[in-house]
């Protein structure tokens, strides 16, 4: 009997430490700790890239990059820090939608074979939507008696106090690394640009599975079947500025659409922030798969506040580079592919860069450029007609003065022959 009873006492302490870990595991101590909540970023993305950067004992941390080539044969990025997290839970997320999975599987998978060398840094697709709701992330445990929090808005866990305990655990190896916090709620890391190979995380030379996934979709020009819909009433033709009323909403369609194959493509990044117009309110943008491709949709209000600028063409990512030098390192990196023994589609293979440089941040500004060309346009148009006009006002001006001195001249020879006759 006694020993019956010393064992329901040994179940019922170990059963308080359970319930206790899974508490601590949902409602944490953040008394002295600001909490990481970037619910609100992260519902702005769609698929994005994103880095996985082991930091020691097969934890990782995860960064979305926007990524740009540059003339050395090196990459340049912006991070933006989602949490870290161990290897055991990563391997079970799904980073993409089932229809890219199935296209491009060993970018849209963080799964590392045993026993043979990785890279420190990991690059993948990452579509948020899918993303969000993966397992999370077990933060219970602690990284050398560090103790671990929750990510609000993302199933990850992160190590206080933020920014600065991104550089605490090597995700620039062991080059300078700063951290700073942007876009006033999400942190990042800088690492020194001067370090040997020049890559973000200042990682080794390229393996398979530290190169970026390549593209070769981009997003049509918005559609222009945008409308003005009036509260309480049916849709009803956009009008002009002066005819706008205080507020109206709008809505338009993109495609993503394949370079190569002119067909519907599954891997059109972003545009993230920059789906919406600078000036609108009550913006929503989601993508939407649709007969075996990505769709973009936007719905939003627009303020009487003069012209209304809608911009026709969806913010490019900041991937660009020259057409000459991608294709120049692709001969020189003929046996690299997406990741491990994998093969890609035949049009995987061709990289999608214009000979265009991106000159602004991927989730900020908006160029007005269709709006700038029609005025300029019109400009001239009118600087042509006023010239016409002026060029005309002269020939009669001089027309009607060679007339006159034609006058003039008959009467003095009139004059002169009568005085000498």
């Amino acid at each position: 009997m006694l020993f019956v009873i010393l064992t329901l006492l040994v179940y019922v302490s170990y059963g308080e430490i359970f319930f206790n870990t899974d508490d601590n595991s949902t409602i944490q101590n953040y008394d002295n700790e600001q909490p990481y909540n970037i619910y609100k970023w992260v519902q702005q993305l769609q698929l994005q890239t994103c880095a996985f950067v082991g930091i020691g004992l097969k934890y990782y941390a995860l960064f979305v990059e926007n990524i740009e080539y540059k003339q050395n044969n090196t990459i340049k990025s912006t991070n933006y820090f989602l949490g870290i997290c161990h290897y055991s839970t990563l391997e079970t997320w799904n980073l993409c939608s089932n229809s890219l999975a199935k296209k491009r599987r060993n970018k849209c998978t963080f799964k590392l074979k045993p026993g043979v060398y990785q890279s420190r840094v990991h690059r993948r697709f990452c579509d948020f939507k899918v993303m969000v709701k993966n397992k999370d992330c077990s933060c219970v445990s602690s990284i050398l008696q560090e103790n671990l929090f929750k990510v609000r808005g993302f199933p990850m866990c992160y190590i206080p106090s933020l920014p600065y305990s991104i550089c605490k655990y090597n995700v620039c190896g062991l080059s300078k690394c700063s951290s700073l916090t942007v876009e006033n709620s999400v942190h990042s890391v800088r690492c020194d640009v001067a370090c040997m190979t020049g890559n973000p995380f200042c990682e080794g030379p390229m393996h398979r599975s530290s190169a970026p996934p390549k593209m070769n979709s981009h997003w049509s020009k918005w559609s222009h079947q945008e409308i003005a819909v009036a509260d309480g009433s049916e849709s009803q033709p956009s009008r002009t500025s002066s005819e706008a009323s205080s507020s109206k909403k709008f809505s338009s369609v993109a495609t993503c659409i394949n370079k190569y194959r002119n067909l519907k493509g599954l891997d059109c990044l972003g545009p993230g922030t920059g789906c919406c117009p600078p000036n609108s309110s009550n913006c929503i943008c989601e993508t939407v798969e649709k007969q075996g491709g990505l769709v973009l949709k936007r719905s939003y209000e627009l303020q009487k506040t003069g012209r209304i600028n809608t911009p026709l063409k969806i913010k490019q990512h900041q991937k660009r580079s020259s057409r000459k030098y991608i294709r120049s390192l692709r001969d020189t990196n003929n046996n690299m592919d997406d990741d491990e023994e994998e093969e890609d589609d035949l049009d995987e293979d061709i990289v999608l860069e214009e000979d265009t440089t991106e000159t602004t941040p991927s989730t900020t500004e908006y160029l007005e450029k269709e709006e700038l060309d029609e005025q300029v346009s019109n400009d001239l148009e009118d600087r042509i007609i006023q010239l016409r006009q002026n060029i005309t006002s002269s020939k009669s001006h001089s027309s009607k003065f060679k007339c006159i001195s034609e006058k003039i001249l008959r009467w003095l020879l009139f004059i002169l022959v009568v005085v000498f006759l």
